[in-house]
């Protein structure tokens, strides 16, 4: 008798041990096909096949409304496609989860807004994401490039610097306040800025642009790099000066002309300015043939400022 309970207790165990595994597997399947269908959707987002990416990421939210990453990936591809208002759409989604999406969420969303001309919504969403999440450097930028589109460049001015101390490594908040700072008539200021972006970033089209100001603001014509060195040291001397005076005084006293007097005080200014120029001056890439050595520690003293 003991042995037939013994083997009935047995068998609705199993029983109860089926249903929870015909519950459960399906949640498991849908899970798996979800991740599945988010891959595949991020592989064709990465080869622009946007629509293909869209369709994939649609798939898995009607197996799982809520995923985050599908939201976040499908906003990506939508924004790439200038489908705004599906972004924007998708981008509330996002936010309502309240989830570590939620703050990139409401840069996609400010994004789109910004690009349907519809700015002082877009500030309105980038003052509420920073209001949650005051650290992320992107909605600080964003909001500055808001600002800066309604040319309100004092406020442009002083939320590009809040995105500097959050992420002093991201060149386009540099370059940015440089274009901030000329349309405040503060050209000083905005060579500091153009030089530091250059440093971060001296290989693009958008170096260009800054290697370009900087020498029109020097009054330099010519492609000599002895030149380029002197009048740089004349215009850090005057910055110095400006700093002394009060003249120039707050973030560009306390960040960026600290990094310029230790890079002279240590001796790497001649090196600082070929390292400018490596792509827009011919001499500068000679000497950086000649120069890796010297190069390398450049970079590591740079990498390793403060």
């Amino acid at each position: 008798m003991a042995e037939k309970r013994k083997i009935m207790k047995s068998g609705i165990q199993q029983f109860i041990l089926l249903c929870m595994l015909l519950v459960v597997a399906p949640g498991i399947y849908g899970q798996e096909k979800a991740d599945s269908l988010i891959l595949q959707g991020i592989r064709f987002h990465d080869a622009h096949k946007y629509r293909k990416a869209i369709e994939a990421y649609k798939q898995a939210l009607e197996i799982e409304p809520d995923s985050p990453t599908a939201l976040y990936e499908l906003s990506l591809s939508l924004l790439e496609t200038k489908d705004y208002p599906s972004v924007i759409q998708y981008s509330d989604r996002l936010i309502a989860l309240n989830n570590e999406h939620s703050p990139l969420a409401y840069n996609l969303k400010g994004s789109s807004l910004n690009y349907l001309k519809r700015t002082e919504e877009a500030i309105e969403v980038y003052i509420e994401g920073i209001n949650k999440y005051d650290n992320i450097a992107l909605l600080h930028f964003n909001l500055a490039i808001a600002y800066f589109t309604q040319k309100d460049f004092e406020k442009a001015r002083d939320t590009f610097v809040e995105a500097i101390f959050l992420d002093p490594q991201y060149a386009g908040s540099h370059l940015n306040l440089a274009r901030t700072m000329v349309n405040l008539d503060r050209w000083p200021e905005a060579l500091l800025c153009f030089y530091y972006f250059l440093l971060l970033e001296n290989d693009t089209q958008r170096g260009i642009i800054a290697y370009e100001s900087i020498l029109e603001q020097l009054d330099i014509t010519t492609a000599n790099m002895d030149l380029f060195r002197l009048k740089t040291e004349e215009f850090l001397e005057k910055a110095r000066g400006l700093k002394e005076l009060k003249i120039m005084s707050g973030f560009w006293s306390d960040f960026y002309i600290p990094f310029f007097e230790t890079a002279y005080e240590k001796g790497l200014l001649e090196d600082l300015c070929y390292y400018i120029s490596l792509y827009f001056n011919k001499d500068a890439n000679n000497w950086g043939k000649k120069n890796e050595a010297r190069l390398d520690h450049f970079t590591s003293w740079l990498e390793n400022w403060q």
